[in-house]
């Protein structure tokens, strides 16, 4: 039956013809091949096949040579790190050297019993003076001790400055009444006048005094 162009017949021509050939269908819309496009993504990776049956034994192989091992040292590693034993030497003469951990610190134990007095050493030398302390709280009031024995006599002191002057001293108290004296000369009026005049200055000056 030929087919009619109707929208959905890939096979048709382009102007609506009918034709009964379907090998014109074929060779009326195949173009030139187109490039090889690029390789799709991997895909994910099967399961594993079964183990296989083991294989026959093999022929012994021939005698080795003696080794002679030799331990150089052992190097304490950083903690956490993994320990290890290094070969420095070759398949005969092997040189091995171990590296162990550091492992993490522990907790501290008991403080264990003291022990014996060591004997004393020798007396170091005298190391530089400190630095002045701070002065301490005064302490309580010791005991009286006991008196001491009298010292010797210092010597003696200079005299000091003369002090001021002090208040005058309040009158003494009336002495007694002195005994009467001898009787005097007789004289006259122009005799009498210097004792006078002299009794007068006399006076005169004992008052100033008691001043």
């Amino acid at each position: 039956m030929p087919s009619h162009n109707n929208g959905f017949d890939p096979c048709a021509p382009p102007n609506g013809a009918f034709f009964a050939e379907p090998a014109y269908c074929c060779k009326y819309f195949r173009g030139a091949t187109g490039p090889i496009g690029p390789d799709g993504p991997m895909g994910s990776a099967g399961k594993p096949g079964p183990t296989g049956a083991a294989g026959p034994q093999g022929l012994q192989g021939p005698r080795g040579e003696n080794a002679a091992i030799e331990i150089l040292r052992t190097i304490t590693g950083e903690p956490g790190s993994d320990a290890a034993v290094l070969n420095s030497g070759s398949e005969t003469h092997v040189q091995l050297t171990f590296v162990i951990p550091c492992g993490a610190k522990g907790a501290k134990g008991d403080q264990g019993p003291a022990g014996p007095q060591g004997i004393r050493g020798h007396e170091g030398p005298c190391g530089p003076a400190g630095l002045h302390g701070k002065p301490g709280e005064r302490g309580p009031t010791g005991e009286t001790g006991p008196k001491g024995e009298t010292g010797t006599q210092g010597l003696q002191g200079l005299p000091g400055h003369m002090g001021p002057q002090g208040l005058q001293g309040l009158p003494g108290a009336r002495g007694e009444k002195g005994p009467v004296g001898p009787q005097g000369p007789t004289l006259y009026p122009k005799q009498l006048e210097p004792l006078y005049i002299a009794h007068f200055r006399t006076r005169t000056l004992i008052d100033k005094t008691s001043d």
